[in-house]
């Protein structure tokens, strides 16, 4: 992948923590809550059928923005956005 740019997404997950988290750059907001909800999906399904231990695992989306003196940095998106972006998904 290109150097990231401004307002570029991905999504992170961490399996089984503290191991590294795993990227996957998306396009844009819902294709990322689709990303998520793929990841949900698969852990639930190999919990159940005991092909994972109960583990907790993290994940989340994360935006390239601006700091505040200078240079860009990963921040993560508010759960608040991702609700919102959700429910707008949901009324199409």
């Amino acid at each position: 992948m290109n150097a990231p740019k401004r307002h570029d997404l991905r999504v992170w997950y961490v399996a089984n923590p503290p191991r590294r988290a795993v990227h996957v750059y998306v396009r844009n907001m819902a294709e990322a809550l689709a990303v998520l909800a793929t990841i949900e999906a698969v852990t639930g399904y190999e919990t159940v059928h005991g092909l994972r231990q109960e583990v907790e695992t993290e994940s989340g989306v994360q935006r390239f923005e601006p700091y505040v003196d200078s240079g860009y940095y990963w921040v993560d998106v508010d759960d608040w956005e991702l609700d919102a972006v959700q429910e707008i998904l949901d009324a199409a």
